[in-house]
């Protein structure tokens, strides 16, 4: 008689955690490009527009990179971050909805 065998799973991935340091603060927003990643979800363009308008007004921003993820489901790619690290000074992450 064959006997049946009870697989648990552990639903707790392991991960290795790995110490990062903040980026600088900048001193000021004034005459500084910003970059604003849409991360498609709802609403997060209108969002991201708002944000834009008013950090351009308030602390006069020189212009804006403008970047838009094909899916909310999965992070910007490395190169498109660093690309995009090139061109602005600080970054804007969109949670729509």
């Amino acid at each position: 008689m064959a006997t049946q065998t009870d697989v648990l799973l552990n639903p707790i991935g392991e991960v290795d955690a790995v110490a990062l340091n903040l980026a600088s603060r900048l001193d000021t927003l004034e005459g500084k490009i910003g970059c604003f990643i849409d991360n498609n979800k709802i609403n997060s363009d209108v969002y991201l527009e708002r944000v834009e308008e008013v950090l351009s007004a308030k602390y006069g921003l020189a212009g804006a990179v403008r970047y838009k993820k094909p899916d909310t489901a999965r992070p910007t790619p490395p190169e498109v971050l660093d690309d995009l690290a090139k061109k602005a000074a600080f970054v804007v992450h969109a949670h729509g909805d």
